[in-house]
């Protein structure tokens, strides 16, 4: 799905399957699906509600459905009138966010999936095919039978005649087409929290089942839907560029593979966060910076305790000391005095930090004044302090990339990477080392 897709072909609505309309489909990874017609679709002369459904053909004979999550909106009618005629457009288009290939569906309930083949970018070199010496080739194989995860079954690593792989997930049951993305996309970002880079979906085709009970045989797919996840890596990856090569976690796989849709369940925020910073590069180095600290901050609030003494003993203080001032200040004091049991920002990454420690005194000369730099110009920033940042310019570069750091290794401990396996991935990364060096020696760059 990295570049635009256009199809030609004739199309129409599932309630009127002889009233077909000429017309050019788009589909761009970043946009979605925008359909060009040369008329307009007969159910749109009479209603402006969204279809649910726009079937097509395209001249090859290929089956194309258009769908999305709000329907396919009419976008932009085209119109031309004469004097004393009606204003009939004479062209338009349809916007979705999703398109099938290769299968019509009158409805969206018919719509379900056992399985999704998933070509990722960077998956060979993750693999390590190019690293095999013919003693031990990487065959297709089970990684995990079941990985618990609700309808998820098992991820399978197949190779092709071509010498690259992919990645096969395949369920016990049917998923919904908006669940099977949503799953797809996790696993793309597990990859690429794997890899430490940017990975794109190349090509996701869906084992379509019979859907509603019906009895039609299994057909593959190909489905595009808008991805922000953008491949800016030019050639191959090594080893030392990734953080966890399969060949260190074949035999954990599917354990990592569960708990990370798991994590996904309780943490969404915290995960959207790390992918919003780590892998898009028009941000800001202070809108990186803040966007790691914040993730932190809620990770520190899923993972760890949120209050410095017990409830019942912060609420009994709290009577008496609103209690002991006049009436008309109570409202006041109460409000200031909300968030007064919940750990200060400080507090959360000092604590994340030492359970951490093992690893991050290694790329941390001192550790008592980053933290400092870091909470100080977070607030900096939050609250709009001082003339100038504690943290500017390469210095803030260099504790950003701390913080990410800081960030992957929680969760790498999430998905259950122990702390020696987890010391040996940063270590050994490129972009890490590169901060370890400065560490031991800030001469040195």
């Amino acid at each position: 799905m990295k570049e635009v897709l256009v199809l030609n072909g004739k199309w129409w609505t599932p309630a009127t399957p002889h009233q077909v309309t000429e017309g050019e489909m788009t589909f761009d990874p970043s946009k979605g699906a925008i359909l060009k017609l040369s008329g307009l679709l007969k159910e749109s002369e009479t209603c402006a509600m969204p279809f649910e459904i726009v079937l097509g053909e395209t001249n090859e004979g290929i089956p194309v459905t258009m769908i999305g999550s709000s329907g396919v909106w009419l976008a932009r009618p085209y119109r031309a009138a004469d004097a004393g005629e009606l204003d009939i457009p004479v062209c338009s288009s349809l916007c979705a966010n999703v398109l099938l290939v290769g299968r019509h569906y009158l409805s969206p309930k018919e719509i379900g999936f056992k399985g999704f083949d998933i070509d990722l970018s960077h998956l060979q070199d993750w693999a390590g095919l190019d690293e095999q010496d013919g003693t031990d080739p990487i065959r297709p194989c089970a990684l995990s039978s079941d990985c618990g995860i609700g309808q998820l079954g098992k991820l399978i690593i197949e190779l092709e005649d071509t010498g690259s792989c992919h990645l096969a997930l395949r369920f016990d049951g049917e998923v919904s087409l908006d669940k099977g993305i949503d799953l797809v996309r996790q696993l793309r970002n597990l990859m690429a929290l794997l890899m430490h880079r940017s990975v794109q979906e190349l090509r996701v085709r869906g084992v379509a089942g019979g859907g509603s009970g019906e009895a039609r045989p299994d057909m593959m797919v190909d489905i595009f839907y808008p991805s922000f996840a953008r491949d800016r890596s030019a050639g191959p990856l090594a080893p030392e560029d990734m953080l966890l090569p399969l060949r260190h976690i074949r035999a954990d796989l599917g354990n990592i593979i569960a708990k990370w849709f798991s994590a996904n369940e309780t943490m969404p925020q915290v995960l959207d966060l790390y992918f919003a910073a780590s892998h898009s590069a028009e941000l800001f180095p202070e809108t990186r910076f803040l966007m790691y600290v914040q993730a932190l901050e809620a990770y520190h609030r899923i993972r760890y305790r949120n209050f410095e003494v017990d409830p019942a003993e912060h609420a009994e203080r709290l009577a008496i000391i609103l209690a002991s001032i006049p009436e008309q200040y109570r409202e006041w004091m109460r409000d200031g005095l909300e968030h007064s049991n919940e750990p200060s920002h400080g507090q959360r990454v000092r604590e994340i930090y030492r359970d951490l420690s093992d690893v991050m005194d290694e790329f941390v000369e001192d550790k008592k004044r980053f933290i400092y730099q870091v909470v100080k110009t977070r607030n900096q920033m939050m609250h709009l302090e001082g003339d100038s940042l504690v943290l500017e310019g390469n210095d803030l570069v260099l504790a950003t990339t701390r913080l990410r750091l800081l960030l992957e290794l929680c969760l790498l401990k999430e998905i259950g990477i122990g702390k020696e396996k987890m010391k040996a991935a940063v270590l050994n990364n490129s972009m890490f080392s590169r901060i370890r060096a400065r560490s031991e020696s800030p001469e040195s760059e």
